[in-house]
């Protein structure tokens, strides 16, 4: 297949092609839904803030005038490497080596040494692949992409960085679930009488609430792959496509005596199915068992409704609640990573 790597920008005719790539690779499978084409533009517009400290390479492959992918590498002077995010790419090792060998070129171009992605400007941007798990119902934030694109990276020479887990808890797993931490939650008095509780985020002050724990989602997930310190307008604009989404919620940690919130806990309700998706606790207050008082909590929620199970989300490889109870993960993502030196032909 005859390609052309075109680069590209918001005000240029072929960035609606750019837009439209990732639903013409993927087409209408429900397995890998294609993100809303708005959302993209939105995140790459020209007054988006992370532009104050980077700059980006738009490409998008195209057969004819068909899209058939796409690609955004940038660097940030606040990243310790070059990204790539954004991609899609049809099942064709050519057209990926074509595609991402235009990336690291500009990024060699600009200084950098190595390669680290999938990821969309920044974590909360959006990043990693999945690489197992895909006859799973997707959840809103869960990283989605064709089962091909893994390999693909792999044949272009990215080896895989940092990996992350899910757990689904359906049927007799979901009840031993819910009692291991019904006994977990025996500290939960204790805390209470050292001050902790826990209250819910309004979601009519959704920008109030998510600047509320601004400073300590930037301090539990320092140094974690795809995350660095950005500014509270940057952070509070990266998170605005939540606002008004139906189903999320958040949990505010708090001690007497502290003002603001030293933990937090976030969530998606959907029709049958809740899910634990992002969760965090300043350094000084762990070790407490604290963890289980926001998970009171959210249970407290998820009793209300008839879930039929729920989805522990997006755990970093290592120990974690969800292994106490038992069971294996059932979805797996990962990043991946390489030096940007020119890309052979391919094998």
């Amino acid at each position: 297949m005859s390609v052309a790597i075109v680069a590209t920008a918001p005000d240029q005719a072929s960035f609606r092609a750019f837009l439209g790539a990732a639903g013409a690779v993927r087409g209408n499978d429900p397995r890998w839904p294609a993100g809303p084409a708005e959302l993209s533009a939105f995140l790459l517009a020209p007054d988006a803030p992370w532009r104050r400290h980077g700059e980006a390479e738009l490409l998008v492959a195209l057969a004819g005038e068909a899209p058939v992918g796409a690609l955004v590498v940038a660097l940030d002077r606040r990243a310790p490497h070059g990204t790539f995010g954004f991609f899609d790419c049809v099942n064709d090792e050519s057209i990926a080596r074509a595609l991402m060998g235009a990336g690291l070129t500009w990024l060699r171009a600009h200084g950098a040494t190595h390669a680290e992605g999938p990821i969309n400007l920044h974590a909360l941007g959006g990043y990693r692949l999945q690489t197992k798990g895909f006859e799973r119902a997707p959840f809103l934030g869960e990283p989605r992409n064709p089962s091909w694109y893994p390999e693909l990276l792999t044949r272009v020479g990215f080896a895989r960085s940092a990996g992350w887990r899910s757990w689904d808890f359906e049927g007799w797993r979901l009840m031993a679930f819910r009692a291991f931490h019904r006994v977990q939650s025996w500290r939960n008095p204790r805390l209470r009488r050292l001050g902790y509780f826990t209250e819910e985020m309004d979601a009519a002050r959704f920008e109030e609430g998510m600047a509320r724990i601004y400073p300590v989602v930037m301090a539990c997930y320092e140094g974690a792959p795809a995350f660095w310190h950005i500014e509270v307008d940057e952070y509070l604009r990266l998170n605005l496509p939540l606002k008004g989404v139906p189903g999320v919620r958040g949990a505010m940690l708090f001690k007497q005596g502290i003002a603001e919130p030293v933990g937090f806990g976030m969530g998606i309700e959907e029709a049958t199915r809740g899910v634990m998706h992002s969760f965090g606790i300043l350094r000084e207050h762990r070790g407490k068992g604290l963890a289980h008082l926001v998970l009171e909590h959210a249970f407290a929620e998820l009793r209300k409704r008839t879930f039929t199970s729920v989805v522990g989300a997006l755990v970093k490889e290592g120990s974690s609640k969800y292994d106490e109870t038992g069971g294996s993960p059932t979805r797996r993502y990962a990043l991946y990573r390489r030096d940007t030196s020119p890309l052979g032909a391919a094998t």
